[in-house]
């Protein structure tokens, strides 16, 4: 049995998304620790990781780029099973029911539920190990991390707990933008710490592209989410009626319009600043973000 097929098995007979939602509620202070501990990592990380010696970051040691090599074919192999297992049901949905009908609302058994329940699940969930992306760029002798890595990182990882914990039909399509961005994304980045940077670099703009279409669709999701849920809100008077649009709770969609909007501005900003503002550096302007 394969890793997919052993996935797909353990998604089918055995996952319970209803377990895990309930242990992230219950557990919400856990998120704030995680949170903490890595905003400690990124202003103080460089002198805490001093004892692993001086790195130039333009010339990490081998043991240093096999490892980030690995961790990044990982991130975009489980990034393209996310991909497969959850797009395939989300437009099936939108061509059933449409897209008013898909944002509104939330099928828990598919949410919580399957293989397509434990990708959404497991997106949820890596958010954490994600950070260990900060830990791998401190070592290789970066001396911190910029606001919008740190930003991005952080209210990333509390957005899924939140969305996962209270259900989000939102969450399906940010799981859906970012597993395929990232599938891109870190097979761009193994192939970069392999030895091929010179190779890859000219798709740096490409995946930089990618990272604002993804925000760019995100932001208009969450509009088009508030837009449908203003009208339900005033045509019945209540947030809790047939037509209240309930698939995502006011306080998910008031914390995914924010962080949305937020890094589409930054990321917008990395663009102009990185390939229209002169002199351009001749370095990759990619920002490893998500």
């Amino acid at each position: 049995m394969s890793i997919v097929e052993y996935m797909d098995h353990y998604g089918e007979t055995i996952y319970d998304g209803y377990a895990v939602r309930d242990w992230l509620i219950h557990n919400a202070d856990v998120a704030m620790f995680v949170a903490g501990l890595y905003l400690t990592l990124t202003f103080k990380g460089a002198a805490l990781l001093s004892w692993s010696g001086k790195i130039d970051a333009k010339s990490k040691p081998l043991w240093l780029r096999g490892i980030w090599t690995v961790w990044n074919l990982l991130l975009s192999g489980f990034s393209l099973y996310g991909t497969t297992r959850v797009t395939p049901v989300l437009l099936h949905r939108i061509r059933d029911g449409g897209l008013h009908h898909t944002l509104c609302t939330l099928d828990a058994d598919t949410f919580y539920r399957g293989r397509t329940g434990m990708a959404i699940g497991l997106f949820a969930l890596s958010k954490g190990p994600e950070f260990i992306d900060s830990i791998l760029l401190l070592l290789s002798g970066k001396p911190g991390l910029s606001f919008q890595q740190w930003f991005h990182h952080v209210t990333t990882f509390l957005f899924t707990w939140h969305a996962y914990a209270v259900g989000s039909s939102a969450l399906q399509f940010a799981a859906v933008l970012n597993y395929t961005v990232h599938t891109i994304m870190y097979f761009y980045f193994a192939l970069a710490e392999a030895g091929l940077k010179a190779l890859v670099r000219p798709f740096a703009v490409y995946i930089t592209i990618l990272q604002i279409l993804q925000m760019v669709l995100g932001t208009i999701l969450a509009l088009l989410l508030l837009t449908y849920k203003l009208q339900a809100y005033y045509q019945d008077g209540t947030t809790k009626g047939p037509g209240s649009c309930s698939g995502t709770t006011w306080s998910d969609l008031r914390l995914h319009l924010f962080i949305v909007v937020v890094n589409l501005i930054m990321f917008m900003n990395l663009f102009i600043k990185s390939y229209f503002s002169k002199p351009r550096s001749k370095t990759t302007p990619l920002n490893k973000n998500k």
